[in-house]
């Protein structure tokens, strides 16, 4: 069970986490690379 939430679980929370990042961060704050990007990016590793 613990190796399931290591492997699985916690990328998920952290790839789900830091794409809501991205949405939420407003354009002046956003760097180098379009906002959609960006969320394109976090979604297809």
């Amino acid at each position: 069970m613990v190796r399931f939430v290591v492997q699985w679980l916690i990328p998920i929370a952290l790839a789900i986490f830091a794409w809501v990042d991205c949405l939420l961060t407003p354009r002046p704050y956003v760097r180098l690379l379009p906002k959609p990007l960006w969320a394109l990016l976090i979604a297809v590793p």
